[in-house]
């Protein structure tokens, strides 16, 4: 008496896990979606069975692996007999950029140091950081308003990166007094 044998199916399997990057913008970002495909007939997606794993941020992080391997992935169809490839997908936050602006002011010369403030634009709303104003003049002149680095108060400094050429610099003016003096001859 002989036997039947029926043999599953073979067929091959793509996963492609999802790559996230994007600029931070405060908000929390999360690497975890599949995409599931195959050329082989008989195969149904619903029949895919996996833990979803993920990646989650909201401050800037490099360029992390989901963690997704071919063992995470089974098919509970006995009649296929299933090879899954996985491509693993990543979540990267990049740091967003800010600048500085520095304000110019001028006045005519009294004796006393001119200022004027600075403001580190390009930051997430609601966060704030404040521009270290080193720029001063007291007698007749013209100096560049300076600053010297950021003091970050709510916002993290790891979060942005400083793009130099985008940094807006003021001028300090303190201009002569002008004084009429009258003279009498005897």
């Amino acid at each position: 008496i002989g036997k039947l044998t029926v043999e599953a199916l073979g067929i091959k399997v793509n996963v492609k896990a999802e790559d996230v990057s994007v600029t931070y913008d405060g908000k929390a970002h999360t690497a975890t979606q599949v995409s599931i495909t195959s050329d082989g007939d008989f195969f149904n997606v619903d029949k895919v069975s996996y833990t979803a794993k993920k990646q989650s941020s909201t401050d800037v992080i490099e360029k992390t692996a989901i963690g997704y391997t071919a063992g995470d992935f089974t098919y509970t169809d006995t009649n296929l007999k299933v090879e899954f490839t996985v491509t693993d997908g990543s979540l990267e936050i990049l740091p967003a950029e800010y600048w500085v602006e520095t304000e110019s002011a001028n006045k005519t010369y009294d004796g006393e140091p001119l200022t004027a403030p600075g403001t580190v634009k390009g930051l997430v709303e609601g966060e704030t950081a404040e521009a270290v104003m080193t720029g001063t003049i007291t007698n007749v002149g013209e100096e560049t308003n300076s600053y010297n680095g950021v003091t970050w108060t709510t916002a993290k400094e790891s979060n942005y990166w400083h793009n130099t050429e985008k940094d807006s610099i003021g001028k300090l003016t303190v201009e002569a007094l002008g004084i009429k003096v009258n003279v009498k001859a005897e």
